[in-house]
């Protein structure tokens, strides 16, 4: 009777996280429609005046992957940023930052900046898939803001059997500073901003932030170049990205006069 009772309860919650499963990909396939209609009506009705774009012109990215997963992870990137990149030029810098062989994070992105021919650079870890619009949602947000600095996305967690409970909520909505205590010695220590919240319809129009995460995160490679990059300091602490090199980098680049940005429209998982 015991095993029988069990087995009910265990197919009852199946069924349960079946259904919120279906429930959060309903919820999330209306927001990126949403999305959708919102940067239509942005770009057709947007002010051209602080816009760098040139009629005509394609834009060109310069898209700087950091990995550590191996070359099957990786290709699959590629091909889910090409449909992300429609109509746009890239080229891509790739490397393992975890070989030996190869730079640290911190030089490889700056290496890497100074080879790119694109106009923009966008960051990106090998692990994070872009929504179709994306790319589309980012360039708007800097091209519309003459002083933007680094421009991140609304990150949320994706879809995973490990955690189902998490799928669609909130990872990053960029990153703020709260003051902490270690040691009698006061700090400000960078958090992700609303992390595991669940709420998808927030507003589209991008947010200026103290800093953003560098996982999908775009810059003028003039202003990366003029602010030196990733500070080579910090790889002697981690030799992957962290919360300090990005941080560090959006410092440097409020501190020269442009303002960092949430798109909340360009979604990641």
């Amino acid at each position: 009777m015991g095993s029988y009772v069990k087995k009910v309860q265990a197919e009852k919650k199946e069924e349960e996280q079946k259904q919120k499963l279906e429930k959060k990909r309903l919820e999330l396939q209306k927001e990126q429609e949403r999305i959708k209609v919102w940067l239509k009506s942005e770009k057709q009705n947007a002010p051209d005046k602080n816009s760098r774009k040139i009629p005509g012109q394609r834009r060109r990215i310069a898209v700087i992957v950091h990995h550590h997963t191996g070359e099957e992870q990786l290709q699959k990137l590629k091909e889910n940023f090409k449909e992300a990149a429609a109509g746009l030029e890239f080229e891509v810098f790739t490397a393992d930052i975890e070989s030996k062989q190869n730079a640290s994070f911190a030089e490889f992105c700056n290496e890497a900046a100074r080879k790119a021919t694109g106009e923009y650079l966008f960051f990106l870890d090998e692990s994070v898939q872009l929504a179709s619009e994306c790319l589309n949602a980012m360039l708007l947000a800097a091209e519309q803001n003459e002083k933007a600095g680094a421009v991140g996305a609304r990150i949320l967690y994706p879809e995973s059997e490990k955690a189902i409970s998490k799928f669609a909520a909130v990872k990053s909505c960029g990153i703020a500073f709260h003051k902490k205590n270690r040691n009698k010695t006061w700090y400000w220590q960078p958090y992700d901003l609303l992390a595991g919240e669940e709420t998808l319809e927030v507003d589209l129009q991008p947010s200026v932030q103290k800093a953003v995460r560098v996982d999908v995160m775009l810059v003028l490679r003039e202003r990366f170049l003029e602010v030196r990059g990733f500070d080579l300091a910090y790889q002697s602490i981690h030799v992957k990205k962290d919360e300090f090199s990005e941080t560090d980098l959006c410092l440097k680049l409020s501190k020269a006069g442009y303002q960092n940005l949430l798109a909340p429209a360009a979604l990641a998982f």
